[in-house]
């Protein structure tokens, strides 16, 4: 049996007393070559609250966990909805703003807003996070924050059994490595280069089962519907 003693003093500085979470502090303890920094210090919860059906008749952009994708930074069936259609209070978002899903944060729900057009409304189990752009790059942050460490950190943090959730301040304690600026632009870079071209494959991975059957149809069979 492995056994390892923690002081009064430093058990009294965990924001949760439990094994999962104690354990996982040691297993994901970071080194890094550069300072490590809490996300308190890099971010601030935008807390605008919204009541929808107040505007029925109001068209919203209007973002659910459901919509967020795990583990890519991309959207999915997204579609405006009027006021009427949202029956909770959301939150309301921003270009610049990093979006990330509370609930179950083992799904790792992640998305950075990077349109005016595209500002609206999400549910309220989404932290809706404005990056200090002095500090942090949203891009490079929005990397770290979709990472296995980060999400380790912030699985060991939740609570609730049947709805597990992680708290806005348990969130903001997390330690993130954040290099100079010059660098986090580099690797921001690097980041969006990289996405578009997965963005890309990724299209073309999805139409390829309509171009074989197009084909099939225009080539094997003289682009005549079989009797």
């Amino acid at each position: 049996m492995i056994t390892e003693i923690v002081s009064s003093s430093e058990l009294f500085n965990y924001p949760i007393w439990s094994l999962q979470y104690l354990v996982s502090q040691k297993q994901t303890k970071l080194q890094s070559l550069y300072p490590i920094i809490a996300l308190k210090d890099l971010v601030k919860e935008r807390k605008e609250i919204v009541t929808p059906r107040n505007y029925p008749e109001k068209l919203f952009n209007y973002i659910g966990l459901e919509n967020i994708e795990s583990n890519v930074r991309v959207l999915a069936n997204v579609n405006p909805k009027m006021g009427q259609q949202i029956k909770s209070s959301a939150k309301v978002y921003k270009r610049g703003d990093i979006l990330y899903g509370r609930l179950r944060p083992s799904l790792n729900k992640v998305y950075l807003v990077t349109q005016d057009s595209f500002e609206g409304i999400c549910s309220t189990e989404i932290f809706v996070l404005t990056p200090n752009e002095e500090i942090i790059n949203s891009e490079y942050l929005a990397e770290v924050l979709i990472s296995e460490i980060v999400k380790k950190k912030a699985i060991a943090l939740v609570r609730g059994a049947s709805l597990p959730r992680i708290q806005i301040d348990d969130f903001l304690r997390i330690k993130i490595p954040v290099p100079p600026r010059k660098e986090q632009e580099t690797f921001a870079n690097f980041i969006l280069e990289q996405r578009d071209k997965w963005l890309e494959y990724r299209i073309r991975v999805q139409e390829i089962p309509n171009y074989i059957k197009e084909e099939l149809v225009n080539k094997v069979m003289g682009n005549r519907l079989l009797d």
